[in-house]
């Protein structure tokens, strides 16, 4: 349980003198300060501007969806380019969101500052609205709704995508955990913290270990935070800290954060089975035979994108693959997100073998999925910029990984699937930045 010092009254920090009028509180008493105010007390826009990156102040960066908090109002001082080691990189400061219940935050550990109020969906206010009609009071989809509070704190988030080889990764401080349900990385070679998502499979946990024995844990073990947090998955390794950092702690968070990335990419791309793009990719290993309610599990986890790959493949004349298969084969592709559904074959409208591709990016991306089109290089592409290039006539990004042409969605859905609208817009995209061959 957690614990802290102070509790909100109703009606306080209502909003005079500029303070932060939600549900707030600080990791560290030194954070007090900038948990009042809300938002960070300086601009960090000629820090990225020295360093070469592209300064966004408050967004949400698709690349980055897992990472980043749900809502762009929590995100101050965004900058992404290239980090010192040429990986394509995201600084911000943020609202760290941790959720309440009745007796304070979920999460362990110590808070300083603490102003929450937590409201019950089921109070007698909101049955004489709500309940008399048969229904409950629902929490707005909208910034600083629910029964949340929010915190300042720091992150670093790096493109790795080796990292879809493995399990999602979550690390926090022993303080932060409960002892049982997660594992204590100590033998591992980091002392102090516990994670969940190490025992998912035996090779995740030996890669876990690896990427901690080659550096990630030295480096882990040097943050002197109160608060840490490291998340590895998805395609990302994300370091996050308390406090809005200054440009000093921000330079250091970023070394031991390249230093982890550095780590957890050679570790995981020991997994991969590298393949030629136009050939299909093996099938799945068979796994254990599944019990009625392990299978009633997994067919809930799959969200029906079986039934959905199968549709897509009948429908422009494909193969369904195997996506942790495609994962192996394909660990550099830049598309954002872990594949969920990958169909290949020739693409309706071109001569070339080609692949549709979903991924989910997990996390603060929710079970929204991304849609995404592979193609061949083209073999006089021009070189695209860190990151991707943009297409706004057709809503997609563009980037090259090797000798694959990588096209995605801007945007994420959570219905319907309409491959065909997203491969003429990848075709579209394609036309437009000649990286590819059709």
């Amino acid at each position: 349980m957690a614990f802290g010092f102070g509790r909100k009254k109703e009606g306080e920090d209502a909003g005079a003198g500029g303070k932060f009028r939600h549900n707030r509180a600080a990791y560290a008493r030194e954070d007090v300060d900038d948990s009042k105010r809300g938002r960070p007390s300086v601009s960090l826009q000629s820090y990225a501007t020295l360093r070469g990156m592209r300064f966004r102040d408050s967004i949400r960066l698709g690349a980055f969806m897992s990472a980043s908090p749900i809502w762009k109002e929590y995100v101050f001082n965004a900058m992404d380019g290239a980090l010192p080691s040429g990986r394509y990189g995201l600084i911000e400061h943020e609202l760290d969101e941790q959720a309440l219940d009745q007796d304070g935050f979920q999460q362990a550990g110590g808070y300083y500052s603490v102003r929450t109020t937590w409201r019950n969906p089921d109070d007698w206010k909101a049955f004489l609205t709500y309940g008399a009609l048969g229904g409950q009071k629902e929490v707005p989809n909208e910034p600083f709704a629910g029964n949340s509070g929010w915190l300042p704190a720091t992150a670093v988030s790096i493109r790795v995508p080796q990292t879809r080889l493995i399990a999602p990764l979550d690390v926090r401080r022993k303080g932060n955990f409960p002892r049982f349900g997660v594992r204590d990385l100590g033998e591992l070679g980091a002392p102090g913290f516990r994670a969940t998502g190490v025992d998912k499979d035996a090779a995740s946990e030996a890669t876990v270990g690896e990427a901690l024995g080659a550096g990630a844990g030295a480096a882990l073990g040097e943050c002197p935070y109160p608060y840490v947090r490291l998340e590895v998955g998805y395609g990302l390794v994300t370091l996050r800290r308390n406090g809005f950092a200054s440009e000093e702690e921000i330079k250091t968070l970023v070394d031991r954060a390249e230093r982890i990335a550095e780590a957890f990419a050679g570790a995981c791309g020991r997994l991969a089975r590298p393949q030629a793009f136009d050939l299909p990719v093996p099938p799945a290993e068979p796994g254990p035979e599944l019990s009625r309610k392990q299978r009633a599990l997994a067919e809930i986890a799959d969200m029906g994108i079986s039934q959905a790959a199968e549709r897509i493949a009948a429908e422009m004349g494909l193969e369904v693959e195997d996506p942790a298969r495609f994962q192996q084969a394909f660990p550099d592709v830049v598309m954002p997100g872990t594949a969920r559904l990958v169909c290949r074959g020739t693409l309706p409208g071109t001569a070339v073998i080609g692949r549709i591709v979903y991924t989910a990016q997990g996390r603060r991306a929710g079970s929204t999925i991304r849609g995404g089109v592979l193609l061949p290089a083209a073999s006089s592409a021009p070189k695209m910029p860190l990151g991707g290039e943009p297409v706004e006539a057709t809503n997609m990004y563009g980037d090259l990984a090797g000798d694959i042409a990588v096209f995605w969605d801007r945007g994420r859905v959570s219905g319907q699937l309409g491959a065909v609208d997203l491969l003429r817009r990848a075709l579209a995209t394609a036309a437009e930045l000649r990286i590819a061959s059709t």
